[in-house]
């Protein structure tokens, strides 16, 4: 290591929030050889790193991820990619990407038990959400984001289902989120409130499904009054 770079990384490894960053580097390569790719990284790529800190940072996410994806940690080739910033960007899509596949599993496993909520009635149809691909798809078409309560759906804190007409049952029109055993919100395209059949058709599937009553109306405006729960946006 040269003077210059000691003296930078002198400074930069003052701080304790790089210092304790460093200490996990030099866990998974070699000080000095840590010190000189980081530096080398910096110098190759100063139009996309502002500061020499902002690569120790992201070498660190990088190893992170490449352990995590059980890739060859004794490997060079792994350990000092010849750009690490294109390096990060593979390991960092190929770490969600696995991590939507746990979420899948999970999202397909509950799908037996969940089948209790099936109902039809008037010409609508309600029903699971039954994978992570038809999540994302759902929140695409109707221009909303329910794509981000997969996790929760996945870990049993919610329910996602979807309502759809009998006659295009593919096609997405209304989603429903149920917590504790209530309907917390239910919204169409772009995020607009329930018609007046949608409501009737909920008001049922509430008091069959989750109240356990004969055909009986229930007043949707217990579904919140559309304030319990931020919408979905």
């Amino acid at each position: 290591i040269g003077w210059k770079q000691a003296e930078r990384f002198g400074k930069v490894f003052g701080y304790s929030y790089y210092a304790d960053k460093l200490e996990k580097i030099i866990k998974l390569v070699p000080a000095h050889r840590a010190i000189r790719y980081i530096e080398n990284q910096y110098q190759k790529a100063r139009k996309h790193y502002n500061e020499v800190t902002d690569v120790v940072t992201t070498y660190l996410d990088y190893l992170n991820e490449a352990a995590e994806l059980q890739m060859n940690m004794k490997d060079d080739t792994t350990l000092y990619p010849n750009s690490l910033s294109k390096a990060h960007q593979k390991t960092l899509a190929a770490v969600k990407l696995k991590q939507n596949e746990q979420t899948n599993a999970k999202i397909i496993s509950l799908q037996k038990e969940l089948k209790r909520f099936v109902f039809k009635k008037d010409g609508l149809l309600i029903r699971p959400i039954s994978n992570i691909g038809e999540l994302f798809a759902e929140g695409a078409a109707l221009i909303h984001c329910v794509g981000r309560y997969a996790d929760q759906y996945a870990n049993g804190k919610s329910i996602l289902l979807c309502i759809r007409r009998t006659e295009d049952p593919e096609t997405p029109f209304y989603t429903m989120e149920i917590a504790g055993n209530q309907v917390v919100q239910c919204r169409g395209y772009k995020n607009c409130s329930m018609t007046d059949e949608v409501k009737d058709f909920v008001d049922h599937f509430i008091a069959i499904k989750l109240l356990n009553k004969k055909v009986k109306r229930i007043d949707v405006t217990g579904i919140c009054r559309e304030n319990r729960r931020e919408a979905v946006v």
